[in-house]
C-alpha cells in the first residue's frame, strides 16, 4: 500500500519499498565508522539517543556524525534542522551533506555524490579538533597521524561490514545473470566479495 518516488535504475537493480525495508546503512556511512573507530575506539554505529538515531556517535567527545545522501534528504531541510535543535544540548552534531543539499549548519561538510574521499574524513577530523575539547594526548596523536595518511586506515573492516550488509537476491545477482563473466572474477584479490554479492548494474570496481 506504500507509494514512493525512486529512479527506474534503482528498481531494476532490486531496490524495493524503503518503508518496508526499513533504514539501511550506506557505504559512506560504513566507511566513516571504520575510519573513526581506529581513532576513537568507543565509536558506535547507529546509536539511539532519545527519539533520534545517530549514524555515528563518539561518546568520549560527545560528538555525532550524520551522512546525508542527496536522494534521501532532498527537501528534508526542516526535519534535519529540527534534529539538530533537538540534540544541541546533548552533543556536537556534524553533518556530511551531499552536493545538491543545502547547508543547515556552519559545521556541515559538503561531499561529492560519487562517494566519500579520504580528504573528506580529514576535513571532519580538522573540524572535530576545532570545535571539540580533546584532552587525551593519545587521541590527538592518532588524529595527527591520520592526517598524514595517503590511503584508508581500515579497509579490511570496511569490506567485512559491507559484505555483511549486502542483501542482493541471488536471482538478481551478477553471478546468476552473467555466469560466464562471473567465472573471470579474481578469486583472491576481491575477497571477501563474490560475484553473487552484486547486481549487474553495480559500480563496484573489481579485479578480473
Amino acid at each position: 500500500t506504500h507509494e514512493w518516488e525512486t529512479y527506474v535504475s534503482f528498481r531494476t537493480r532490486g531496490r524495493g519499498c524503503p518503508h518496508c525495508k526499513g533504514s539501511s546503512t550506506s557505504s559512506p556511512e560504513l566507511r566513516l565508522f571504520c575510519e573513526l573507530k581506529g581513532i576513537f575506539p568507543s565509536t558506535q554505529h547507529r546509536k539511539k539517543l532519545g527519539k533520534h538515531e545517530i549514524d555515528i556517535f563518539i561518546p568520549e567527545i560527545r560528538t555525532g556524525i550524520e551522512y546525508d545522501g542527496e536522494f534521501w534528504h532532498r527537501g528534508k531541510e526542516k526535519k534535519d534542522s529540527q534534529k539538530n535543535r533537538d540534540l544541541e544540548d546533548k552533543l556536537v552534531l556534524i553533518r556530511f551533506r551531499e552536493l545538491g543539499l543545502q547547508r543547515i549548519s556552519d559545521s556541515d561538510i559538503i561531499v561529492n555524490k560519487r562517494g566519500l574521499l579520504l580528504t573528506d574524513v580529514k576535513k571532519l577530523l580538522k573540524t572535530i579538533k576545532g570545535i571539540c575539547r580533546i584532552s587525551n594526548s593519545k587521541t590527538l596523536a592518532r588524529i595527527d597521524s591520520y592526517l598524514t595518511l595517503n590511503n584508508w586506515s581500515d579497509s579490511s573492516l570496511f569490506k567485512k561490514l559491507l559484505h555483511e550488509k549486502n542483501d542482493v537476491q541471488f536471482e538478481k545477482s551478477f553471478a546468476h545473470l552473467f555466469p560466464n563473466l562471473a567465472k573471470q572474477w579474481h578469486p583472491i584479490k576481491n575477497q571477501p566479495f563474490l560475484p553473487e554479492n552484486f547486481t549487474p548494474g553495480s559500480n563496484k570496481k573489481a579485479w578480473w
